[in-house]
């Protein structure tokens, strides 16, 4: 759990941004598990976030900029950033994505323009070490600002036996996350992306956009070479493949290497097969001991992964997420795994590229006749933290990120979807997706839940990289009751507690 033996107030005398209700004083919990060793390596490790310089998370850039100050307005309020001397740092803490990085590096010097009292800092760790260098950096108190995926799957009274709380909640009930909720720049955002990351009825995060998940990257060229058609169903997909095999041409690609990038094809499955209702209630009856993973719901996706794992290109657990878009595009396969945050790697690696996106099939085509709908998540998320040491600037680069002109040059550069209404995306591809995204539903993953001291199989339970086709151990069946057991074990050893 994120740590910090501080305490701060919101909204406090002199402050730029005021609130719509009045002020509010957070107070902070005292966190046990950060000693005063590590607090005084991390300020010394990131204090020195200057040009050129780096941090234990990453590259960290700063630039300045100089023009008339503009006007920072909150509801209530009437303040402005005007220059008094030196510039303030505005520390800025995420994980390794080019294009968002590559983004917010890139407003640097538009940031220091419009707020000449501050110069804007990114940092990135790697994804894996993003968590803890995020808790340390807030132990610490030097950082500004941290991002986190959705706000999903909070601990609450019906699975509190079972289930760990998500660091986002432990974060906001150690106080340790500013409440954004009267703020100004939140209503820029669509009210149902704000409640969808809520907490509490109160708001904590800015929601940076949504990502359509389970879909397919193809090759335009291949696929109209072979007269092939976008697959309605999972039997017209399994056909496709097995066309484009017997053509010759790999089939399918993924960031084996990096195991995430294929591991999150199982959940995608899952969530093409069945419907959210349907999903949400399985995740909370496994939970609940209502269920198991040798049940038809999952044996079922356990057939259809060992299926779609069959036609991977050989070697696949070798290829770098980072290389997979090259094999795409050199056209060492006609489709390719990838979220949509992937696409900028493939324009970067050809920009005259022509391919395409479709949703993963379900069992059957809609029984309303509409375009199936993606799944998606809520990617990014931008936090202010409560003991940050320069609250004021980072809720200036709240402020200014949420500009429509920022905020829509934001979605061309990520990809994303738009978490603000009367965005203009330019990019015609994500455009061709609009009939697909509707009325999306959330992912699989959103609803399930691995209970607390969960064994080996029973926490990767849909892991490809255990089924023999892919050289692991188990069979499809024989990884079902490896994962059942292991679930209904956790369980019975919580109820004992």
């Amino acid at each position: 759990m994120a740590a910090g033996n501080h305490s701060n107030t919101a909204g406090h005398g002199g402050s730029h941004f005021k609130k719509i209700r009045g002020g509010m004083v957070i107070t902070m919990k005292k966190f046990l598990s950060v000693t005063l060793c590590l607090l005084m390596v991390a300020a010394l490790v990131f204090s020195g976030c200057t040009t050129g310089g780096g941090t234990a998370g990453g590259a960290a850039t700063t630039a300045g900029g100089g023009a008339a100050a503009t006007t920072a307005k909150a509801a209530g309020g009437s303040g402005s950033a005007s220059s008094s001397g030196a510039k303030k740092n505005v520390e800025l803490q995420t994980w390794a994505n080019a294009p968002v990085v590559n983004f917010f590096k890139s407003q640097i010097g538009p940031f220091s323009e419009a707020y000449p009292d501050y110069t804007l800092v990114v940092a990135d760790a790697q994804n894996e070490e993003h968590d803890s260098v995020k808790q340390t950096r807030i132990s610490a108190g030097n950082v500004d600002i941290v991002c986190f995926q959705q706000f999903g799957k909070p601990q609450e009274d019906w699975n509190k036996k079972y289930y760990n709380m998500p660091l986002w909640q432990q974060f906001i009930e150690e106080g340790l996350l500013l409440d954004l909720t009267n703020y100004d720049f939140t209503k820029n955002y669509i009210k149902k992306c704000l409640d969808d990351n809520s907490y509490n009825g109160k708001y904590y995060c800015l929601p940076t956009g949504t990502v359509a998940l389970n879909g397919m990257y193809y090759s335009v060229e291949i696929f109209d070479k072979l007269g092939l058609s976008v697959p309605e169903t999972w039997d017209e997909f399994i056909n496709c493949c097995e066309t484009i095999k017997n053509a010759g041409y790999g089939v399918i690609t993924a960031g084996g290497a990096d195991q995430w990038p294929l591991n999150m094809y199982a959940s995608f499955i899952i969530t093409s097969f069945y419907t959210e209702d349907e999903c949400r209630q399985i995740g909370k009856d496994m939970l609940m001991g209502k269920a198991k993973y040798t049940d038809p719901f999952f044996t079922e996706a356990y057939k259809a992964m060992e299926q779609f794992a069959s036609y991977l290109e050989p070697g696949v657990s070798g290829i770098m997420y980072a290389d997979i878009a090259g094999r795409l595009v050199q056209g060492h396969v006609a489709m390719m795994c990838g979220h949509i945050p992937t696409t900028p790697y493939i324009v970067e690696a050809d920009p005259n590229f022509k391919f395409g996106y479709f949703v993963l099939p379900g069992k059957t085509k809609p029984a309303d006749g509409k375009p199936k709908q993606f799944a998606i998540k809520y990617d990014l998320t931008l936090c202010v933290a409560s003991n940050a040491p320069n609250k004021d600037g980072a809720l200036a680069f709240l402020e200014f990120f949420s500009r429509k002109d920022v905020y829509t040059a934001f979605v061309n550069a990520s990809g994303f979807s738009p978490t603000q209404p009367d965005i203009t995306v330019a990019s015609e591809f994500m455009n061709s997706l609009a009939p697909h995204l509707v009325a999306p539903q959330m992912d699989y993953g959103n609803y399930s839940f691995s209970p607390k001291g969960i064994g080996e199989y029973g926490g990767a339970a849909l892991n490809f990289f255990y089924l023999d086709v892919l050289g692991g151990p188990f069979s499809a069946k024989e990884l079902a009751e490896k994962a059942a057991q292991d679930y209904t074990d956790a369980l019975a050893a919580l109820d004992k507690l």
